[in-house]
């Protein structure tokens, strides 16, 4: 596998499985261990295949996640971007809690270069000013295949753990553990 399983968010897993040239065996950890984690939040058999069905929709729509770079320590925003350059149908679970979290840091560290439609797009996202529009279709989303606010805020918390470890350094704590 090029990724550990550890640094991977739990989206990135499926996309391992379904959209790069691993191994049989390697293709069968990948979904084991997006699976586990599911199971980790309490979800029911049904709502880990509408969960992944999700998933694989985004995947399939053009998601934004690279085969050889760990999504979590990339920028989702880029300067170059503008309101519309992210659509949320192409976006899977783990990159939605991921966009909210680099339009909060891009909010605070990043408004002083970042083009007028840029900012524009860190603005729909970024909790700070009240829109976050990733943030509500992660939680419509969720919601909409029958998961509740504490299946949701583990998966947050812990998808939230791997970009606090991986890209802002602020811990050496593995998530879904």
């Amino acid at each position: 596998m090029k990724k550990e399983l550890q640094d991977c968010m739990t989206s990135e897993l499926l996309f391992q499985a379904m959209k790069t040239d691993a191994s049989d065996s390697d293709r069968a950890t990948l979904l084991a261990e997006y699976e586990r984690r599911l199971k980790m939040m309490g979800l029911t058999d049904e709502q880990v295949v509408k969960f992944r069905e999700a998933d694989e929709t985004a995947i399939n729509n053009g998601c934004f996640i690279k085969p050889d770079i760990l999504l979590a320590t990339a920028h989702l925003i880029e300067s170059n971007m503008s309101a519309n350059s992210i659509k949320m149908e192409n976006c899977t679970f783990s990159e939605l809690v991921y966009l909210t979290d680099d339009a909060n840091s891009a909010y605070v560290r990043d408004h002083h270069w970042l083009s007028a439609e840029a900012w524009n797009l860190v603005c729909q996202h970024a909790i700070h000013c009240g829109i976050c529009k990733s943030a509500w279709e992660n939680r419509n989303r969720m919601k909409s295949i029958g998961l509740t606010e504490d299946q949701e805020g583990i998966f947050v918390k812990n998808e939230c753990q791997i970009a606090k470890r991986l890209r802002w350094h602020y811990s050496e704590h593995i998530a879904w553990c």
